[in-house]
C-alpha cells in the first residue's frame, strides 16, 4: 500500500548561506598601484641620488688628479747617484743641505722617511713651505705625437698650464719631454717648460 504524500518522509535541504564578500578589487588595485608607484618613486630617487654621488665623485677625482711632475730622488748629489725614489709636484719637503751656489746645484732633503738630494731647480715655495715646483709651460705648446718638429700636433697647451712630465731626453728645459695634460699624452719642447715659483729658475 503506498504512503500518502503527508506520509512520506520530508528531504532536509540544508541551505548554506552565500555570504558575498565586499568587492575589495577596486581597493586592493589602488593599494597595489600605489606600493608600486611609491616604489618606483623611491628607486627614482635612489637612482638619481646614484647619479648624483657618482658626479660629485667625478668632479672630486678629476680635481684631485693634478699634474705630478716628480723629482727623483738620488742617494747623492748628482745623476750618477742611484735613484731611491720620486717626490711628486707640490710635496712638502724640508731642506737640509746644498752645495755652494745652489745654481745648477743639488739640495739634500727629507720626504717622509727618505733622505736623498734632488736637482735644486725642482724646489719651490708655496707660502712658507718648500715643495717640489710644478712644472708648467712658459707659453703656447704644441703637444706632438712624436718627439719631432714634423709630428702632428695633438693640441697646443696654453701657457702657464701645468703639465705631467713623464721623461725628459735632456733634462727639463732642453731637447724633448714627454708629458701629459688633460688625459692627452705626447711630446713637448723642453725649452716650454719650467718649474712654476722655482727657487732657482731655469
Amino acid at each position: 500500500m503506498s504512503r500518502s504524500v503527508a506520509e512520506r518522509p520530508s528531504k532536509r535541504i540544508s541551505v548554506t548561506p552565500t555570504i558575498r564578500s565586499p568587492d575589495v578589487s577596486h581597493d586592493v588595485k589602488s593599494e597595489v598601484s600605489c606600493v608600486h608607484l611609491g616604489d618606483l618613486t623611491m628607486r627614482n630617487m635612489l637612482a638619481a641620488a646614484t647619479v648624483g654621488l657618482v658626479a660629485f665623485l667625478v668632479q672630486d677625482i678629476a680635481q684631485a688628479a693634478t699634474a705630478q711632475s716628480p723629482a727623483v730622488l738620488r742617494s747623492g748629489p748628482g745623476t750618477s747617484w742611484r735613484r731611491i725614489g720620486q717626490v711628486p709636484a707640490g710635496a712638502d719637503v724640508q731642506v737640509l743641505s746644498c752645495n755652494p751656489g745652489w745654481r745648477h746645484s743639488w739640495c739634500q732633503i727629507r720626504y717622509g722617511s727618505k733622505t736623498g738630494w734632488v736637482n735644486a731647480p725642482a724646489l719651490g715655495t708655496s707660502g712658507s713651505q718648500v715643495v717640489i715646483a710644478p712644472v708648467v709651460t712658459t707659453d703656447a705648446a704644441s703637444l706632438k705625437r712624436r718627439a719631432s718638429m714634423f709630428s702632428s700636433v695633438i693640441t697646443v697647451i696654453p701657457g702657464g698650464k701645468k703639465v705631467d712630465v713623464l721623461r725628459c731626453r735632456s733634462g727639463l728645459g732642453r731637447g724633448w719631454c714627454r708629458v701629459s695634460y688633460q688625459g692627452r699624452t705626447g711630446f713637448v719642447r723642453g725649452g716650454l717648460l719650467t718649474r712654476q715659483r722655482s727657487v732657482i729658475p731655469r
